[in-house]
């Protein structure tokens, strides 16, 4: 398969992936690159496009067809801070992408806290009354796996998903915090959702 192609292919795939995420919901990136790829009627063992390439596609599906609703991105603000203030202590990150106007259907809150002692969260969550559920997810890199807990919340205007890592793996979200979207606690109080442009 010629250089091109394959290039044509990736931006193929990557487009329909991306309009699947936002119109569908779809969190699950490689899950959306292979029911994009299906879709389009290219064989899985195709080459992929990158996430990165998809959050490009991302942008350009959202200026093409949505508006950015200011409102809306305020009270996802809004909610985002009362939980990243409530955990100020364990380094909140918060992983969306929808402060840069990129709205899936379903929009979830996404928060990365880091303790080496899990139930210090279950702790505050109960004592402030807040029905959650956990969850344990798999999760593979190269010859490694780990299991991630998620604390899923209930009782907001919108879902909100807190994923507990180590107190080391601070260290590798900076080191890659160029190339994540997000923000952290000091970032969000900072952010003003006016400034998200319609373009860009």
């Amino acid at each position: 398969m010629g250089k091109e192609n394959t290039k044509h292919i990736k931006l193929a795939i990557a487009s329909k992936a991306a309009e699947l995420i936002s119109q569908e919901g779809i969190r699950d990136y490689h899950f959306a690159k292979k029911k994009a790829a299906k879709y389009l009627g290219f064989s899985e063992k195709e080459v992929l496009p990158s996430n990165y390439e998809i959050d490009k596609e991302l942008i350009l599906f959202k200026n093409l067809y949505q508006k950015v609703d200011h409102d809306l991105v305020q009270n996802l603000k809004k909610e985002a801070l009362k939980i990243m203030i409530l955990f100020e202590r364990y380094k909140p990150f918060l992983s969306n992408q929808f402060l840069e106007g990129i709205i899936t259907k379903y929009p979830i809150i996404e928060i990365n806290l880091f303790t080496d002692d899990i139930k210090e969260i279950e702790y505050i969550l109960l004592n402030q009354n807040i029905h959650f559920e956990i969850i344990d997810v798999n999760i593979h890199k190269k010859n490694a796996s780990k299991t991630l807990s998620i604390y899923k919340i209930d009782g907001y205007e919108f879902p909100i998903e807190l994923k507990i890592f180590d107190t080391n793996e601070v260290k590798i979200q900076n080191k890659q915090i160029l190339k994540a979207r997000g923000f952290s606690l000091k970032e969000l109080e900072e952010f003003d959702p006016n400034d998200v442009a319609e373009e860009f």
